[in-house]
Protein backbone atom coordinates (compact mmCIF):
# COMPACT_ATOMS: atom_id res chain seq x y z
CA UNK A 1 0.00 0.00 0.00
CA UNK A 2 1.17 3.50 -0.76
CA UNK A 3 1.62 5.65 2.30
CA UNK A 4 -0.94 8.11 1.06
CA UNK A 5 -2.40 8.03 -2.43
CA UNK A 6 -0.43 10.51 -4.56
CA UNK A 7 -3.74 11.99 -5.68
CA UNK A 8 -4.40 12.91 -2.05
CA UNK A 9 -0.94 14.46 -1.74
CA UNK A 10 -1.26 16.41 -4.99
CA UNK A 11 -1.73 20.13 -4.43
CA UNK A 12 -1.54 22.29 -7.54
CA UNK A 13 0.05 25.08 -5.53
CA UNK A 14 2.89 22.71 -4.60
CA UNK A 15 3.86 22.12 -8.21
CA UNK A 16 2.64 25.18 -10.14
CA UNK A 17 6.18 26.58 -10.22
CA UNK A 18 7.51 23.23 -11.39
CA UNK A 19 4.92 23.04 -14.19
CA UNK A 20 5.89 26.52 -15.33
CA UNK A 21 9.62 25.82 -15.14
CA UNK A 22 9.49 22.55 -17.10
CA UNK A 23 6.81 23.71 -19.56
CA UNK A 24 5.53 20.30 -20.70
CA UNK A 25 9.00 18.73 -20.76
CA UNK A 26 7.77 15.41 -19.36
CA UNK A 27 4.29 15.25 -20.86
CA UNK A 28 3.66 11.64 -21.96
CA UNK A 29 7.32 10.71 -21.43
CA UNK A 30 7.87 7.24 -19.93
CA UNK A 31 9.39 7.65 -16.48
CA UNK A 32 10.16 4.74 -14.16
CA UNK A 33 9.97 5.54 -10.43
CA UNK A 34 11.23 3.04 -7.86
CA UNK A 35 10.42 3.27 -4.17
CA UNK A 36 6.84 4.34 -4.83
CA UNK A 37 5.64 2.94 -1.49
CA UNK A 38 8.08 4.92 0.66
CA UNK A 39 7.73 8.31 2.29
CA UNK A 40 9.08 10.56 -0.48
CA UNK A 41 8.00 8.33 -3.38
CA UNK A 42 4.28 9.27 -3.40
CA UNK A 43 5.22 12.95 -3.54
CA UNK A 44 7.49 12.29 -6.52
CA UNK A 45 4.59 10.43 -8.17
CA UNK A 46 2.28 13.36 -7.44
CA UNK A 47 4.70 15.83 -9.03
CA UNK A 48 4.98 13.55 -12.08
CA UNK A 49 1.20 13.42 -12.39
CA UNK A 50 1.11 17.22 -12.29
CA UNK A 51 3.63 17.24 -15.15
CA UNK A 52 1.60 14.78 -17.23
CA UNK A 53 4.31 12.10 -17.33
CA UNK A 54 3.61 8.49 -18.32
CA UNK A 55 4.59 7.07 -14.94
CA UNK A 56 5.62 3.48 -14.27
CA UNK A 57 6.02 2.76 -10.55
CA UNK A 58 7.37 -0.09 -8.47
CA UNK A 59 6.48 -1.73 -6.22
CA UNK A 60 3.11 0.09 -6.12
CA UNK A 61 0.89 2.70 -7.69
CA UNK A 62 -1.90 0.45 -8.97
CA UNK A 63 -5.31 2.03 -9.39
CA UNK A 64 -3.98 5.58 -9.75
CA UNK A 65 -4.86 7.22 -13.08
CA UNK A 66 -1.71 7.88 -15.07
CA UNK A 67 0.40 5.35 -13.14
CA UNK A 68 1.26 1.84 -14.33
CA UNK A 69 2.11 -0.40 -11.37
CA UNK A 70 4.80 -3.08 -11.52
CA UNK A 71 4.52 -5.27 -8.38
CA UNK A 72 8.19 -6.24 -8.16
CA UNK A 73 10.96 -5.35 -5.73
CA UNK A 74 14.15 -3.67 -6.85
CA UNK A 75 16.33 -6.46 -5.44
CA UNK A 76 14.65 -9.01 -7.75
CA UNK A 77 17.25 -8.70 -10.49
CA UNK A 78 15.49 -10.87 -13.08
CA UNK A 79 12.15 -9.13 -12.59
CA UNK A 80 13.75 -5.69 -12.80
CA UNK A 81 15.42 -6.65 -16.06
CA UNK A 82 12.06 -7.76 -17.47
CA UNK A 83 10.31 -4.58 -16.30
CA UNK A 84 12.97 -2.29 -17.78
CA UNK A 85 12.94 -4.23 -21.05
CA UNK A 86 9.14 -3.95 -21.23
CA UNK A 87 8.94 -0.25 -20.32
CA UNK A 88 11.97 1.06 -22.25
CA UNK A 89 12.00 4.09 -19.91
CA UNK A 90 13.03 7.51 -21.16
CA UNK A 91 14.04 8.57 -17.63
CA UNK A 92 14.36 6.98 -14.17
CA UNK A 93 13.93 8.26 -10.60
CA UNK A 94 15.38 5.71 -8.17
CA UNK A 95 14.16 6.11 -4.58
CA UNK A 96 13.90 2.47 -3.48
CA UNK A 97 15.94 1.86 -0.31
CA UNK A 98 15.99 -0.12 2.92
CA UNK A 99 16.78 1.27 6.37
CA UNK A 100 15.86 4.90 5.67
CA UNK A 101 14.18 5.32 9.06
CA UNK A 102 16.38 4.48 12.04
CA UNK A 103 15.99 0.74 12.26
CA UNK A 104 17.77 -2.48 13.10
CA UNK A 105 17.85 -3.72 9.52
CA UNK A 106 20.79 -6.11 9.13
CA UNK A 107 23.64 -5.02 6.90
CA UNK A 108 22.97 -7.92 4.51
CA UNK A 109 19.47 -6.57 3.82
CA UNK A 110 20.73 -3.03 3.34
CA UNK A 111 23.38 -4.16 0.87
CA UNK A 112 20.92 -6.37 -0.99
CA UNK A 113 18.40 -3.57 -1.53
CA UNK A 114 20.55 -0.43 -1.58
CA UNK A 115 23.56 -1.71 -3.50
CA UNK A 116 22.67 -4.90 -5.39
CA UNK A 117 19.22 -3.46 -6.20
CA UNK A 118 20.74 -0.34 -7.73
CA UNK A 119 23.31 -2.41 -9.60
CA UNK A 120 20.57 -4.60 -11.09
CA UNK A 121 18.56 -1.58 -12.17
CA UNK A 122 21.50 0.21 -13.79
CA UNK A 123 22.67 -3.00 -15.49
CA UNK A 124 19.18 -3.46 -16.97
CA UNK A 125 19.12 0.15 -18.17
CA UNK A 126 22.52 -0.33 -19.79
CA UNK A 127 21.03 -3.10 -21.91
CA UNK A 128 18.13 -1.07 -23.30
CA UNK A 129 19.95 2.21 -23.92
CA UNK A 130 21.12 5.18 -21.90
CA UNK A 131 18.56 7.46 -20.27
CA UNK A 132 18.85 10.08 -17.50
CA UNK A 133 18.77 8.63 -13.98
CA UNK A 134 18.40 10.41 -10.64
CA UNK A 135 19.31 8.36 -7.56
CA UNK A 136 18.30 9.20 -4.00
CA UNK A 137 21.35 9.31 -1.76
CA UNK A 138 21.73 10.58 1.79
CA UNK A 139 23.74 13.05 3.81
CA UNK A 140 24.58 10.16 6.13
CA UNK A 141 27.20 9.10 3.59
CA UNK A 142 29.46 11.91 4.81
CA UNK A 143 31.85 11.78 7.74
CA UNK A 144 30.25 13.90 10.52
CA UNK A 145 31.54 17.45 10.81
CA UNK A 146 30.68 20.38 13.07
CA UNK A 147 29.86 22.48 10.02
CA UNK A 148 27.76 22.37 6.88
CA UNK A 149 28.74 19.53 4.54
CA UNK A 150 29.78 20.07 0.92
CA UNK A 151 29.72 17.60 -1.97
CA UNK A 152 33.53 17.54 -1.88
CA UNK A 153 33.67 16.49 1.78
CA UNK A 154 35.01 13.16 2.98
CA UNK A 155 32.81 10.08 2.80
CA UNK A 156 32.86 8.35 6.18
CA UNK A 157 29.44 7.07 7.30
CA UNK A 158 28.94 6.07 10.95
CA UNK A 159 25.68 4.13 10.46
CA UNK A 160 25.01 0.89 8.60
CA UNK A 161 22.49 2.74 6.44
CA UNK A 162 25.10 5.37 5.56
CA UNK A 163 27.62 2.64 4.70
CA UNK A 164 25.16 0.94 2.35
CA UNK A 165 24.27 4.21 0.64
CA UNK A 166 27.94 5.16 0.23
CA UNK A 167 28.46 1.78 -1.46
CA UNK A 168 25.48 2.56 -3.68
CA UNK A 169 27.13 5.84 -4.69
CA UNK A 170 30.25 3.94 -5.77
CA UNK A 171 28.00 1.57 -7.70
CA UNK A 172 26.36 4.49 -9.50
CA UNK A 173 29.81 5.86 -10.34
CA UNK A 174 30.62 2.60 -12.15
CA UNK A 175 27.72 3.20 -14.54
CA UNK A 176 28.13 6.95 -15.00
CA UNK A 177 30.17 6.41 -18.14
CA UNK A 178 27.24 4.62 -19.77
CA UNK A 179 24.37 6.93 -18.85
CA UNK A 180 23.84 10.37 -17.27
CA UNK A 181 23.38 9.82 -13.51
CA UNK A 182 22.80 12.36 -10.75
CA UNK A 183 22.93 11.44 -7.06
CA UNK A 184 20.91 13.65 -4.71
CA UNK A 185 22.17 13.54 -1.14
CA UNK A 186 19.00 14.28 0.81
CA UNK A 187 19.16 15.50 4.39
CA UNK A 188 16.24 16.01 6.83
CA UNK A 189 12.79 15.76 5.21
CA UNK A 190 9.30 16.20 6.68
CA UNK A 191 5.79 16.19 5.25
CA UNK A 192 2.54 14.34 4.64
CA UNK A 193 2.74 10.57 4.60
CA UNK A 194 5.40 10.23 7.31
CA UNK A 195 5.00 7.38 9.75
CA UNK A 196 6.23 6.75 13.25
CA UNK A 197 8.91 6.45 14.51
CA UNK A 198 9.68 9.60 12.51
CA UNK A 199 9.60 12.68 14.70
CA UNK A 200 6.66 14.76 13.49
CA UNK A 201 4.05 11.96 13.37
CA UNK A 202 5.35 10.70 16.71
CA UNK A 203 4.69 14.07 18.34
CA UNK A 204 1.27 14.44 16.68
CA UNK A 205 0.26 10.91 17.63
CA UNK A 206 1.28 11.25 21.27
CA UNK A 207 -0.42 14.63 21.53
CA UNK A 208 -3.70 13.29 20.10
CA UNK A 209 -3.62 10.54 22.72
CA UNK A 210 -2.92 13.02 25.53
CA UNK A 211 0.40 11.32 26.29
CA UNK A 212 3.80 12.74 27.13
CA UNK A 213 6.25 12.91 24.23
CA UNK A 214 9.66 11.65 25.32
CA UNK A 215 12.47 13.48 23.52
CA UNK A 216 16.21 13.97 23.59
CA UNK A 217 17.49 17.36 24.83
CA UNK A 218 17.13 18.52 21.20
CA UNK A 219 20.55 20.10 20.64
CA UNK A 220 20.97 18.44 17.23
CA UNK A 221 21.22 20.92 14.34
CA UNK A 222 19.31 20.11 11.16
CA UNK A 223 18.23 21.61 7.82
CA UNK A 224 14.58 20.59 7.43
CA UNK A 225 13.12 20.52 3.93
CA UNK A 226 9.51 19.90 2.90
CA UNK A 227 8.69 16.74 0.93
CA UNK A 228 6.97 18.55 -1.94
CA UNK A 229 10.15 20.58 -2.43
CA UNK A 230 12.27 17.42 -2.48
CA UNK A 231 9.92 15.89 -5.04
CA UNK A 232 10.18 19.02 -7.17
CA UNK A 233 13.96 18.84 -6.95
CA UNK A 234 13.99 15.32 -8.42
CA UNK A 235 12.07 16.44 -11.51
CA UNK A 236 14.05 19.66 -11.99
CA UNK A 237 17.29 17.67 -11.88
CA UNK A 238 15.89 14.98 -14.20
CA UNK A 239 15.16 17.69 -16.77
CA UNK A 240 18.85 18.73 -16.85
CA UNK A 241 20.93 15.55 -16.98
CA UNK A 242 24.74 15.68 -16.82
CA UNK A 243 27.00 14.45 -19.58
CA UNK A 244 27.83 10.78 -19.20
CA UNK A 245 31.26 10.01 -17.80
CA UNK A 246 31.13 11.33 -14.28
CA UNK A 247 28.59 10.97 -11.51
CA UNK A 248 27.04 14.30 -10.57
CA UNK A 249 26.42 14.66 -6.81
CA UNK A 250 24.24 17.39 -5.32
CA UNK A 251 23.14 18.04 -1.75
CA UNK A 252 19.44 18.72 -1.16
CA UNK A 253 18.38 21.07 1.63
CA UNK A 254 16.74 24.43 2.19
CA UNK A 255 19.87 26.40 3.01
CA UNK A 256 18.71 27.15 6.56
CA UNK A 257 19.12 25.32 9.83
CA UNK A 258 17.76 25.14 13.34
CA UNK A 259 18.07 22.92 16.37
CA UNK A 260 15.83 19.92 16.82
CA UNK A 261 14.33 21.63 19.84
CA UNK A 262 13.44 24.69 17.75
CA UNK A 263 11.82 22.45 15.14
CA UNK A 264 9.81 20.66 17.82
CA UNK A 265 8.71 23.97 19.33
CA UNK A 266 7.40 25.03 15.91
CA UNK A 267 5.41 21.79 15.77
CA UNK A 268 4.08 22.45 19.28
CA UNK A 269 3.00 25.96 18.28
CA UNK A 270 1.07 24.67 15.27
CA UNK A 271 -0.61 22.01 17.42
CA UNK A 272 -1.65 24.63 19.98
CA UNK A 273 -3.20 26.72 17.19
CA UNK A 274 -5.32 23.65 16.35
CA UNK A 275 -6.51 23.16 19.92
CA UNK A 276 -4.07 20.38 20.81
CA UNK A 277 -1.67 20.70 23.74
CA UNK A 278 1.58 18.72 23.43
CA UNK A 279 3.38 17.49 26.55
CA UNK A 280 7.05 17.68 25.58
CA UNK A 281 9.57 15.90 27.80
CA UNK A 282 12.93 17.15 26.57
CA UNK A 283 15.78 15.04 27.92
CA UNK A 284 13.61 12.01 28.65
CA UNK A 285 15.49 10.09 25.98
CA UNK A 286 19.26 9.82 25.56
CA UNK A 287 20.97 10.54 22.29
CA UNK A 288 21.58 7.48 20.12
CA UNK A 289 25.08 6.06 20.21
CA UNK A 290 25.59 7.05 16.56
CA UNK A 291 23.77 10.39 16.81
CA UNK A 292 25.05 12.97 14.32
CA UNK A 293 24.74 16.28 16.16
CA UNK A 294 25.36 18.61 13.23
CA UNK A 295 23.65 17.44 10.04
CA UNK A 296 23.37 20.33 7.59
CA UNK A 297 24.23 20.50 3.87
CA UNK A 298 25.83 23.23 1.85
CA UNK A 299 23.48 23.84 -1.05
CA UNK A 300 25.37 26.31 -3.23
CA UNK A 301 25.86 23.70 -5.96
CA UNK A 302 22.13 22.94 -6.12
CA UNK A 303 21.27 26.65 -6.13
CA UNK A 304 23.85 27.52 -8.79
CA UNK A 305 22.90 24.59 -11.01
CA UNK A 306 19.12 25.02 -10.88
CA UNK A 307 18.81 28.71 -9.98
CA UNK A 308 16.35 27.40 -7.40
CA UNK A 309 16.20 26.19 -3.82
CA UNK A 310 13.39 24.56 -1.80
CA UNK A 311 11.00 27.05 -0.25
CA UNK A 312 11.86 27.80 3.36
CA UNK A 313 8.54 28.79 4.99
CA UNK A 314 8.94 25.99 7.50
CA UNK A 315 6.15 27.13 9.83
CA UNK A 316 3.55 27.05 7.05
CA UNK A 317 4.73 23.66 5.84
CA UNK A 318 4.68 22.18 9.35
CA UNK A 319 1.10 23.40 9.69
CA UNK A 320 0.12 21.88 6.35
CA UNK A 321 1.70 18.58 7.39
CA UNK A 322 -0.16 18.51 10.70
CA UNK A 323 -3.44 19.33 8.92
CA UNK A 324 -2.84 16.37 6.59
CA UNK A 325 -2.22 14.05 9.55
CA UNK A 326 -5.38 15.22 11.29
CA UNK A 327 -7.52 15.00 8.14
CA UNK A 328 -6.35 11.48 7.35
CA UNK A 329 -6.09 10.29 10.94
CA UNK A 330 -2.43 9.52 10.33
CA UNK A 331 -0.01 9.31 13.24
Amino acid sequence: MLRGNPCELLNVDDYSGLQLALNGRFRKRRVLITGATGFIGPHVLAAGLALGADIHALPGGGGIPGVKSWPVRVEDRRAICEVVSSIQPEAVLHLAAAGVTYSSSPMAELLTVNVAGLDGLLAALSEVGACPVVVAGTGFEYAPQERALAETDEIGPVSTYGVSKAAATLTAQRYAGRMPITLLRIFSVFGAGEREPRLLPYIVGRTKQGLSTDLTPGEQVRDYVYTADVAECFWRILASPPASGRLRVLNVGSGGNLTLREFIELIAGELLERGLTPRLAFGARPYRSDEVMFYVPRVECLRDFLGWLPRRDIKVNIGRTIDWFLAHDYS
